[in-house]
């Protein structure tokens, strides 16, 4: 619950990304390393009672095999299904069983029955954006490195009161996203905490509405600052600089100057 609310605090002026968290996860395969790991079985044997490599059988296949599709009743089966399969591996621990699994369940330590009886499958977190062309809404993991750095980045930006510096956040982003998924999220998140933003992109500069800019250059190895002393978007020299230097920097401004005169209407 704390998870869900802190993302729904975290998001609620986000339009453009999803989080979701899924408890205990969503399938077998998410859960085989760690189930693995406190089975004391990471080698891979045993794939028939943990999970197959088909993912037919075992006892992760039993634990989301046809579950409940409400999420309480899901998460109340998931726990009576672990509890019945804690159960059989414990009796299997104290038994004279001659499989495989037996023997191995017969060869562990107290330690490690109690890891078992603590252990509880991973929650998921199932993060989506909303798509290019505004229809609906998007798997993050099927975005490309752009949509999916994108994304992410407006959790970063919506977290936190702390200072923040962020190196070239456009890199691999049309300016559609660098707009719709970041510029909106630094205008909304620069109240509240200072950001410092390394690029070479005047959207976010110009649309971003920077409160303070700095022309910086690289020479003779060393990064170095071009203009002494800090300006803003009202300076003219410092327009001038953007123009000069950032391509789009004269668009970036006319894009400003049409989205402030729809505002005055």
């Amino acid at each position: 619950m704390k998870r869900v609310s802190f993302l729904n605090d975290v998001l609620r002026d986000n339009d453009n990304v999803q989080v979701e968290v899924i408890p205990f996860g969503r399938n077998a395969h998410e859960q085989e390393r760690e189930f693995r790991k406190v089975l004391q079985r990471e080698d891979g044997r045993l794939a028939g009672n943990i999970l197959s490599s088909d993912e037919s059988k075992g006892l992760l296949v039993e634990l989301y095999r046809d579950l409940p599709a409400n999420g309480e009743d899901r998460k109340k089966e998931i726990l009576r299904r672990l509890d019945q399969q804690k159960e059989d591996m414990r009796k299997r621990h104290t038994g004279n069983g001659k499989s495989r699994f037996d023997q191995h369940m017969q060869g562990l330590q107290p330690e490690q029955l109690d890891r078992i009886d603590l252990w509880l499958p991973s929650d998921s977190v199932s993060v989506s954006y909303k798509r290019p062309d505004g229809k609906g809404w998007s798997p993050i993991d099927g975005g490309s490195p752009g949509q999916r750095s994108a994304a992410l980045l407006t959790l970063i930006l919506a977290d936190g009161d702390e200072p923040l510096i962020l190196d070239q956040p456009e890199d691999d982003l049309d300016n559609r996203l660098v707009y719709d998924l970041i510029v909106k999220q630094l205008r909304r998140t620069k109240r509240t905490r200072q950001i410092i933003v390394v690029t070479h992109n005047p959207n976010i500069v110009v649309n971003g509405d920077a409160e303070g800019i700095i022309e910086m250059d690289f020479r003779k190895g060393q990064c170095v600052v071009v203009r002494d002393g800090t300006g803003c978007l009202q300076d003219p020299g410092t327009r001038d600089t953007i123009c000069r230097v950032m391509e789009g920097g004269r668009s970036a401004f006319l894009a400003r100057h049409k989205r402030l005169a729809l505002k005055e209407e």
